[in-house]
């Protein structure tokens, strides 16, 4: 049975724990089709988006097997991105392009990420995000622009703390600032390693699908005990 909340309410949880880049922000598998008009000359790096292009993404293949690492996929996507503009593109530079220029916070937030912060906060929950790439991928101008960090109670990111997901102390320093037990949180997270380095330090990790990234805000509503909002 699980413990009561601190509070005294009966619940088993006491916050909730978000990674930012394909959790609260879609995917740049997601943003980037909506460019692909104004920018023909991405058609062909457009066929290859980890799972949901049209062409196989070899790249995404050997980062899900765990060959090479995300970030390692990141900069060899932004590389081909840049070229397309015949550019020499880092990690950074397709990040400024599609989410500091083209496309707008309130483009990039999920709805369902959104709505899920603020009814646990409401409920008296605290919230935190928990993210490897922050700073790595952002500089600080953006970083201070974007609403929802501010809005949250704990911003964790692993490019400042040089610990990465899913080294357990990751976890375990962001259940430390929530104040909470790693027991008592629930996370969600678009990596299967990650949500299983959070599973192993004790919190209840719901993997978001890209193909179906409702599923995991129900199943995280339904483990904190919020209820359902209108679909």
């Amino acid at each position: 049975m699980a413990a009561e909340s601190p509070a005294g309410d009966g619940r088993p949880f006491d916050a909730l724990l978000l990674d930012y880049g394909g959790v609260v922000s879609r995917s740049t598998f997601e943003l980037l089709p909506q460019l692909a008009g104004r920018h023909p000359q991405l058609a062909g790096a457009l066929r290859r988006r980890g799972p949901l292009g049209a062409g196989h993404d070899e790249l995404w293949d050997r980062m899900m097997a765990r060959e090479i690492s995300e970030r390692e996929y990141w900069s060899r996507r932004a590389a081909e991105f840049g070229r397309a503009f015949g550019a020499d593109w880092d990690v950074r530079d397709l990040m400024a392009w599609l989410e500091d220029g083209a496309i707008s916070e309130a483009e990039r937030i999920r709805p369902q990420a959104a709505e899920l912060v603020a009814d646990a906060q409401s409920a008296g929950m605290l919230v935190g995000v928990l993210s490897n790439d922050l700073a790595a991928f952002h500089d600080d101008d953006w970083l201070d622009r974007q609403q929802v960090l501010k809005q949250v109670d704990v911003v964790v990111d692993g490019s400042v703390t040089g610990v990465l997901k899913p080294d357990p102390r990751i976890y375990l320093t962001a259940a430390d600032r929530l104040g909470t037990a790693p027991e008592r949180v629930v996370f969600i997270d678009d990596i299967p390693w990650n949500v299983a380095g959070a599973e192993a330090v004790g919190m209840t990790a719901y993997l978001l699908d890209f193909t179906d990234p409702a599923a995991a805000f129900g199943l995280a509503r339904k483990g904190l005990g919020l209820p359902a909002r209108p679909s």
